[in-house]
């Protein structure tokens, strides 16, 4: 979770880099959810239908339900709770 923008900014920095912390990340694409969200994580029961919930306010795409980025580390360092997420200019060398 980012502080400070948008709901689902982070899918307008597809292609861009993004400091957190020290590190500085490449946003690479969105991430399509899976039904182990719908999940409890210690029971394994389904508890929770978050792909229904998504896909009402944020339709599917592509016959996928969309929720967050993938990003690859361009340059390691420690990230933590509470730190700045910010996407560099584009412009930058």
């Amino acid at each position: 979770l980012i502080e400070g923008v948008e709901p689902h900014e982070e899918d307008s920095w597809i292609g861009r880099d993004v400091a957190a912390g020290e590190a500085v990340l490449r946003v690479v694409e969105r991430d399509p959810r899976c039904a182990i969200t719908t999940r409890n994580p210690e029971t394994g029961e389904r508890d929770l239908d978050t792909l229904r919930m998504i896909a009402s306010y944020r339709p599917p795409s592509q016959g996928k339900v969309w929720f967050g980025v993938y990003a690859t580390v361009i340059r390691p360092g420690e990230v933590h709770v509470g730190d700045a997420v910010n996407p560099l200019p584009e412009d930058r060398p």
